[in-house]
């Protein structure tokens, strides 16, 4: 039998559901689709008559999703461009 998990980033945690889907998860071909932008740990375990086998990948997702880099100099910086990106991205989630 066939079993594929997905663990998603801190994203999840913060937006309170999944940023990914997996259809046909206990098949040798599922569909994996993902909402953001992150790291996903993928495990795919295979139980046979002679055992069972893991393996376990990272899934880079570069888009769709907001990446913000910016090396801020000031706390009047920061607290401007944090409140500037929260507002983008509740613009963005509806």
């Amino acid at each position: 039998s066939w079993n594929w998990t997905v663990e998603g980033g801190p994203c999840e945690v913060l937006l309170g559901n999944a940023s990914f889907t997996i259809t046909n998860g206990n098949t040798a071909t599922p569909t994996i689709g993902f909402t953001l932008s992150g790291d996903y740990t993928v495990t795919m375990t295979v139980n046979t008559p002679d055992g069972t086998y893991q393996c376990v990948f990272v899934v880079r997702v570069i888009g769709p999703g907001l990446r913000v880099r910016e090396k801020i100099t000031s706390v009047i910086r920061s607290i401007s461009c944090h409140n500037h990106v929260t507002g983008l991205l509740a613009g963005m989630l509806g």
